[in-house]
């Protein structure tokens, strides 16, 4: 379908910041490339993960009890779960599986929605993200300017959509 004459075709170069997200039902994890060049650079620093370098962060998401409020995500959600006097808070975890309306699942707690719960973590994995990359020389580059490519691999859920793409291995979505 032909872009409508009043809009501008895309082109690649008004984009130099590729950024993929692995958004996975236990772990997920950012990589980044520039156009100019193939090399692909995973972000391997997340917030409260001690001296390791690893290029995932855990899909978690931690609340108080009753609230719709993100306390925190990740590994500072591990961290925070697993501290002495935390049975007013609630950790979730493996909440991706609840795009599948397949599954018979426990309501998630808070009267919180799957849509919720996945924005509020990637609002702070995303916030994470542009941090990171700030700091080294994608720091050069305006973040409107940024394009983002989400993968799921085989088996995930949410994966029909127009913009998705088969390569073979996983399943793509330019966005």
């Amino acid at each position: 379908m032909a872009a409508p004459a009043n809009s501008s075709a895309f082109n690649l170069a008004d984009y130099p910041v590729i950024i993929g997200i692995d958004f996975g039902t236990t772990f997920s994890g950012c990589c980044y490339a520039f156009t100019q060049n193939e090399e692909v650079i995973d972000i391997t620093k997340w917030p409260k993960q001690n001296n390791n370098v690893y290029p995932k962060t855990p899909t978690l998401a931690y609340y108080k009890r009753g609230s719709k409020d993100l306390v925190d995500w990740g590994h500072g959600a591990r961290r925070a779960a697993f501290k002495p006097n935390t049975q007013d808070h609630v950790l979730l975890s493996k909440f991706k599986l609840y795009l599948d309306e397949n599954l018979q699942l426990e309501p998630l707690p808070n009267n919180l929605n799957v849509v919720e719960v996945i924005g509020d973590y990637l609002r702070a994995f995303h916030s994470h993200v542009t941090t990171e990359l700030q700091k080294g020389f994608a720091g050069n580059y305006d973040p409107t300017k940024f394009r983002y490519v989400s993968i799921s691999r085989r088996g995930g859920v949410g994966v029909d959509g127009e913009n998705w793409r088969d390569d073979g291995g996983g399943v793509i979505r330019l966005l």
